[in-house]
């Protein structure tokens, strides 16, 4: 399937799910009212149904808030609901790795892309790479200290940030697994 079409299915999903959620926020409060059930117990029963239907909407609109933009040898990153724009400079990234996901997503693997830096320069959510870190990715250590940042959400989104990735590092080494995954992209993009 074209992974561009996968992933405007997967945009219509999520807004047939807030359509849904919205529904069902606003159908529950007038089904109680029009039916009279004003107890405390349904009330305090409401209010908590209606508290799960909000956190579940918070979840999955982090789940699927995924924004790049390349420019000027800078990628920048928006993650998640109120995720704050995240600045990494293409010539600082060492390492892309991809680690498979165990969920699909309209047919289609779920995955994390590992972005390797040398540089933590205007970027606090770099986190610093330690000695697990290093063996389970099978990084050198190479003397300096090194950050990596983890991207998660998206869903089939990643697929196109890992392209810009490819396409804008031209410094960075790759996985075997980050290349088949962009072979993957390519070979499906039209298709």
């Amino acid at each position: 399937m074209n992974i561009n079409k996968a992933i405007r299915k997967q945009r219509k999903s999520y807004k047939r799910f807030l359509l849904s959620m919205c529904f069902v926020f606003f159908a529950l409060p007038a089904s109680m009212i029009f039916y009279g059930r004003t107890e405390k117990f349904y009330i305090a029963f409401l209010v908590v149904i209606e508290a799960l239907v909000a956190v579940s909407v918070c979840m999955r609109a982090n789940r699927e808030n995924l924004d790049f933009d390349y420019s000027m040898g800078w990628i920048r990153l928006r993650r998640g609901l109120l995720g704050r724009t995240e600045s990494i400079n293409c010539d600082r990234i060492k390492y892309v790795d991809v680690e498979a996901g165990v969920e699909k997503v309209k047919g289609f693997q779920d995955f994390r892309i590992i972005l390797v830096s040398d540089s933590k320069f205007r970027n606090k959510k770099l986190k610093a790479v330690d000695q697990s870190f290093r063996e389970k990715y099978a990084l050198r250590d190479i003397g300096q200290e090194q950050f990596y940042i983890a991207v998660e959400s998206g869903g089939l989104r990643k697929y196109r940030l890992l392209d810009a990735v490819f396409k804008s590092c031209v410094k960075a080494a790759y996985s075997e697994k980050a290349i088949e995954t962009i072979k993957y992209y390519r070979a499906n993009l039209n298709s």
